[in-house]
């Protein structure tokens, strides 16, 4: 059996803690256990979604200024995600009364209801959106560690991500230019460095808090 000794300097103290178990036990801090934690946690976070809505309406003041929301509609409908229809809605005039205004409304076209789906938002929350890929881990760069945290265990894990089953439009200049988390997500796999911590449990290594 072979145990591993991790000392951590509290103030003046030393505080010398045992973390007792055989070869292969998962509350050993080498890189297969890390990167078991990595992957579950990365599993539960769920999938790289774009948060819309569908159908999702412009309004006039959306075509006036060239808004966001117009420019991502024009991105998505450029790769035959979304397709326009035309809907009247009545809106004020700025010289009093209402106006009947013909507007675009896009909605995913039948072929792509596919990339409909669900993504994690924090707090063990789902946001409904269009869905491009799946987190997973690349490799393990390093870590640190690990120390005493308060009452647990806590070890800091550089790594890097993949991207599963990465959706071919996400890979679109245009659409990248109008969503900018996804175009780093996407430029971002296999190379961005990721710091995450890992505490020790009961049943060994848990990431403490979401990857993004």
């Amino acid at each position: 059996m072979r145990c591993v000794e991790v000392t951590n300097w509290v103030g003046r103290a030393a505080l010398s803690i045992m973390l007792i178990g055989c070869v292969g036990d998962a509350t050993e801090p080498n890189e297969k256990n890390f990167a078991a934690a990595l992957n579950t946690s990365l599993e539960k976070e769920g999938a790289f979604c774009l948060p819309l809505q569908f159908p999702v309406a412009l309004n006039s003041g959306d075509l006036v200024v060239n808004s966001d929301r117009r420019k991502q509609m024009q991105a998505l409908e450029s790769v035959g995600l979304v397709h326009a229809t035309e809907y009247e809605l009545e809106e004020r005039s700025v010289f009093g009364g209402t106006r009947s205004a013909k507007l675009p409304r896009y909605d995913l076209t039948p072929a792509r209801a596919e990339y409909r789906g669900q993504g994690g938002r924090g707090a063990d929350q789902a946001v409904s959106g269009l869905c491009y890929g799946k987190p997973r881990l690349h490799r393990i760069v390093s870590w640190e560690g690990p120390r005493q945290v308060d009452a647990s265990m806590v070890a800091l894990v550089r790594y890097t991500y993949s991207i599963e089953g990465l959706a071919p439009w996400a890979n679109d200049a245009a659409v990248q230019g109008a969503f900018r988390p996804l175009r780093e997500r996407v430029r971002g796999a296999g190379t961005f460095e990721k710091l995450v911590p890992l505490r020790l449990t009961n049943n060994g290594w848990a990431a403490a808090g979401r990857h993004f």
